[in-house]
């Protein structure tokens, strides 16, 4: 990617974080003022907190990714729009469990479904000119050939994805910290193999995710929201099948992979237990601001405090550079292809 596009899709980068940073700042007050908030619950007293501050990134992300493909152009802009629909369908089902709630097999199948005219835009593409969507590099098993498959690959991914990215949540700056970490590499390894595809949804993404972060970063002053949380997941899924990615989308998102089975791990033990629901990602505050976890470990917040009791940026901190350097690894095997 030369040097020109690469200094088109940070200056997107810094539009999105721009217009996120507004956003958040007009969020804020308008879900103090209509009472959507929720409790802050590593806090002392559990202090309500603003919600849904995934609704200014989904903003940023629509304008920067626009702008981008207005000052660069593509081949196939329908692909990338079609990328952006996707997300910002997951997004709206997102809003709508953050409002409503909507149950766990509803947000595995309303994502898969909303992912199937991508899917099948890829594979279009993949038989146009572009065959390389088509194919998955796997370790010892080689190049494997998807074809057709492809359409209900994608959705399958994108729905993995992001319900994978929505359980490893629930400290200040977790989610938003780990998904900009992800998006960094994947800006980084698209570029490093001039897969320019992918960075029209990146570059924003990521300008956007920096300015949430300053809202969002312990101490928050805005939670995400499973409208981010979702559509984050949806965003680095798309991203990885556009710029032929997938396996080292895979790679990166390995710490949310592992928080799924965890909590799917718990989940079979409540059940033999005879009791209902998920574990969630919290310790329990002492008078020191510290989080203890004795129980059963349903979450690598919980194994990470297993260790020694953490105050809440301690554990967020742990877990980015847990990131970093998964990331690392999937840098180095890029390189070493």
């Amino acid at each position: 990617m030369p040097l020109r596009d690469v200094s088109v899709g940070l200056a997107c980068a810094m539009v999105a974080f721009a217009v996120c940073a507004v956003a958040c700042r007009i969020l804020i007050r308008v879900c103090r003022d209509k009472g959507f908030c929720g409790p802050d619950m590593n806090k002392i007293g559990r202090p309500p907190i603003p919600e849904m501050g995934g609704l200014a990134v989904m903003a940023a992300l629509i304008i920067g990714s626009v702008l981008f493909l207005a000052l660069k152009g593509t081949k196939y802009p329908f692909v990338t729009y079609g990328a952006l629909a996707t997300v910002l369908g997951i997004a709206l089902v997102g809003l709508y469990d953050d409002l409503k709630n909507l149950s766990r097999g509803m947000k595995a199948v309303l994502p898969f479904v909303l992912s199937l005219p991508f899917g099948y835009l890829l594979y279009q593409m993949s038989m146009d000119s572009a065959p390389g969507l088509s194919i998955l590099i796997l370790p010892y098993l080689g190049r494997v050939e998807l074809g057709w498959l492809l359409i209900l690959v994608v959705p399958l991914g994108i729905t993995c994805a992001a319900n994978a990215t929505n359980m490893l949540e629930g400290l200040n700056g977790l989610a938003g910290g780990l998904s900009l970490i992800i998006i960094t590499f994947l800006i980084l390894i698209a570029y490093l193999r001039e897969l320019d595809d992918a960075l029209y949804l990146l570059f924003p993404m990521a300008g956007a995710l920096a300015a949430f972060l300053l809202f969002n970063i312990y101490p928050a002053k805005i939670f995400p929201g499973d409208v981010l949380t979702l559509s984050t997941g949806a965003v680095m899924a798309s991203a990885a099948f556009l710029g032929q990615l997938k396996f080292v989308g895979a790679i990166l998102l390995l710490p949310m992979i592992v928080e799924f089975f965890l909590k799917t791990l718990g989940k079979l033990r409540r059940v033999r237990k005879k009791k209902t629901g998920w574990g969630h990602n919290f310790g329990e505050l002492d008078l020191d601001g510290r989080l203890h976890h004795r129980g059963e470990i349903e979450s690598l917040v919980h194994l990470v405090l297993k260790f020694r009791p953490m105050k809440e940026w301690q554990v967020v901190a742990v877990l980015w550079l847990l990131e970093i350097l998964v990331g690392l690894a999937a840098v180095n095997y890029v390189i070493n292809l």
